[in-house]
């Protein structure tokens, strides 16, 4: 017997963020391939029960957190870093 610790899910805050859910979805299951950056942010949102998905209490909105996750696993090679900064040889 194993044991799994689940934490509830918010589903009103599904449920408002349906069409951003459903999108990231369609994304993880098309032919294309999705970069590592989304699919880990999609993984954080899963597991995290601090999160928007498990903690009321989150500030962050979790349509928000989604449509984020999806753009990053449209994003391939450098174009995916682009919120990091440019290295400083100074």
């Amino acid at each position: 017997m194993s044991l799994t610790l689940r934490a509830p899910l918010c589903r009103d805050r599904v449920a408002a963020a349906e069409d951003d859910v459903r999108e990231m979805l369609a994304v993880l299951a098309g032919p294309v391939p999705v970069a590592a950056r989304g699919v880990a942010m999609v993984s954080v949102l899963l597991t995290d029960g601090t999160g928007p998905l498990h903690n009321r209490r989150s500030a962050l909105d979790l349509g928000a957190a989604v449509r984020e996750a999806t753009t990053q696993m449209r994003m391939t090679g450098t174009a995916a870093r682009t919120d990091l900064a440019e290295p400083s040889f100074g």
